[in-house]
């Protein structure tokens, strides 16, 4: 989360230090017409068309239309779907967040981890 301040100690840009990965040949992200994207590192292979304030999202991650994800991290091959929201969340890979799903609120002061079994706030 500390990448997305506006100064911050690593640059992703700096061409004297590499970061070096394995490319999943993957397509790029794609942000549609109906998203709504602020603040947010978004990489290969996303699917956007809800909305995502203060997010880093890893590869993979389809946010459907009508969905709203606020400080949260996503991990690879996450679905969510119409109308849940979502706040102050770490979600872990292959989990789907169904329609009208809520987890956390603005004004938590809790991170929730969310898995495919459980949401765990502590």
């Amino acid at each position: 989360m500390d990448l997305l301040k506006s100064e911050h100690e690593l640059d992703l840009y700096d061409g004297k230090w590499r970061i070096r990965t394995r490319n999943k040949h993957i397509p790029p992200q794609y942000i549609a017409a109906t998203a709504k994207v602020k603040n947010t590192i978004i990489n290969e292979g996303c699917v956007i068309e809800g909305t995502l304030n203060n997010c880093v999202l890893s590869t993979e991650i389809h946010v459907e239309e009508g969905a709203y994800m606020e400080n949260c991290v996503i991990l690879s091959k996450v679905i969510v779907k119409p109308g849940a929201k979502i706040f102050n969340a770490i979600i872990m890979e292959d989990v789907v967040i169904e329609e009208n799903t809520v987890i956390g609120s603005f004004e938590a002061d809790k991170v929730f981890l969310v898995t495919k079994e459980q949401v765990v706030t502590e």
